[in-house]
């Protein structure tokens, strides 16, 4: 008798715990929490979308100032030598040009002193890697350097995080509209 007592408790137990716990309880919260992720997921999405179409508009109106910067310094052809840009206002300018292309020296200067950023050019390889280890600064290992194409991210060795480092790391992100990360 107390053998089919123990079983039957051992029974009832076992469906409690399956019935009551598992099934109310912790698959609900999974299933909850499975929803949660997937919002958040396509909130991310939605919010890198929204930062992208924002960075090429934020070109779009750099590349409209820069040209209007170079004709009131009487350089209207210079503008046609530009193929991207990046600028950080208030600090500095990136611009990238095509291998054959020579920035002349003085335009690069009056365009700096007029618009009172530093002036940086790149030179447009094609090649992702290329751009970024240009972008950042040279000394920059390319074999350490890492690109997640599906993710859109970049992984770019940066040792020393000086106010320059992050800056030029941020102007690489805007021209190979790809997020930067350490």
């Amino acid at each position: 008798m107390l053998i089919k007592i123990g079983r039957n408790l051992r029974k009832k137990l076992g469906d409690w715990f399956h019935q009551d716990l598992l099934k109310k309880q912790v698959y609900v919260l999974r299933e909850e929490l499975d929803a949660v992720t997937s919002a958040v997921l396509k909130l991310a999405d939605t919010q890198r979308n929204f930062a992208w179409a924002l960075n090429k508009e934020q070109k779009r109106l750099h590349r409209t100032l820069i040209n209007k910067a170079l004709e009131q310094l009487g350089y209207e052809d210079s503008g046609n030598l530009i193929s991207d840009i990046a600028r950080l206002p208030g600090q500095a300018i990136m611009i990238l040009i095509d291998p054959k292309t020579t920035f002349p020296e003085d335009v690069r200067k009056d365009l700096e002193k007029l618009v009172g950023e530093k002036v940086r050019f790149v030179i447009n390889t094609h090649n992702q890697v290329s751009i970024l280890t240009q972008a950042i600064g040279r000394g920059r290992d390319r074999r350490k350097v890492s690109i997640e194409s599906r993710i859109r991210v970049a992984h770019v060795p940066i040792d020393n995080l000086d106010t320059v480092s992050i800056s030029r790391g941020r102007l690489a992100q805007q021209l190979t509209e790809l997020h930067v990360m350490r």
